[in-house]
């Protein structure tokens, strides 16, 4: 990941979250796998579950999103995927944050895929 992207990253996302998505990225490189990945849409997006524990806010949202993705070795084949058909995906994610804090940004401080 460049620097310059990994640094905003970091903004964004918990220490463990930006980890794992790193070692993610890592292992598809060292693998010589390339995705190709195309967002088509988000036709449905709902707020889970929201709480107020601590110093922290954190709201979970479920999304459900129109994706195109394909990977692929480092031949070219695909491994995983179908690069020519729009699939479905559900994924959680949950975003955190102090709301006496200045920064007003949210942080992602978990995500997992829905069946």
């Amino acid at each position: 990941m460049p620097k310059a992207t990994a640094r905003r990253s970091r903004t964004f996302l918990d220490k463990d979250i930006f980890e794992s998505f790193a070692r993610a990225i890592s292992d598809r490189e060292a693998a010589g796998q390339k995705v190709d990945f195309t967002f088509v849409g988000l036709p449905k997006i709902e707020i889970s579950e929201a709480e107020y524990e601590g110093k922290n806010v954190s709201v979970t949202v479920r999304f459900h999103a129109e994706v195109v993705s394909a990977t692929r070795d480092k031949d070219g084949t695909l491994v995983e995927g179908n690069a020519d058909q729009v699939q479905t995906i559900a994924d959680e994610w949950t975003f955190a944050r102090n709301p006496k804090s200045r920064d007003p940004n949210w942080k992602v401080v978990s995500t997992s895929q829905l069946d």
